[in-house]
């Protein structure tokens, strides 16, 4: 008797990587790539496997993922820890400050301040944390 194929969905909700396809690896091999807002469905042989996403040089760490015979499993790729919010902030702190900092007195250190959090952030999960720049969850 055969066993039947498990399923896997896959959806990207990270908009820090709205124009980039995010690649998914099941068992250390490539099996799809995934657009922001797009869903992905493979089908998979039953029992435990290892998934990890990718971007260019980043990714995720890898997920053991136990999953049954004719089981749909939904898996959410997202950005590194509140990056939704933390590099849209940034990058309108830096707008403003670039078009409007001279009008509006804003004095350097304080620019700086507002913009270092952010930048810091970012540059630590595209080095040293590029392992943690996307997270996977089972929703």
């Amino acid at each position: 008797m055969i066993e039947p194929m498990a399923h896997l969905q896959i959806r990207s909700t990270s908009p820090l990587n709205l124009f980039r396809r995010v690649h998914i690896f099941i068992d250390g091999q490539k099996k799809c790539s995934v657009a922001y807002g797009q869903l992905g469905m493979l089908e998979l042989p039953p029992g435990e496997h290892d998934i990890q996403a990718r971007i260019d040089w980043c990714g995720s760490t890898t997920m053991p993922l136990q999953i049954g015979a004719a089981e749909l499993v939904d898996v959410e790729v997202t950005g590194f820890q509140h990056s939704d919010w933390i590099v849209p902030v940034s990058g309108l702190f830096s707008v403003i400050n670039t078009v409007f900092g001279h009008d509006l007195g804003i004095p350097p250190w304080l620019a700086f301040i507002l913009l270092a959090p952010g930048a810091f952030l970012l540059l630590y999960h595209i080095t040293f944390g590029r392992w943690a720049y996307l997270r996977l969850a089972v929703t």
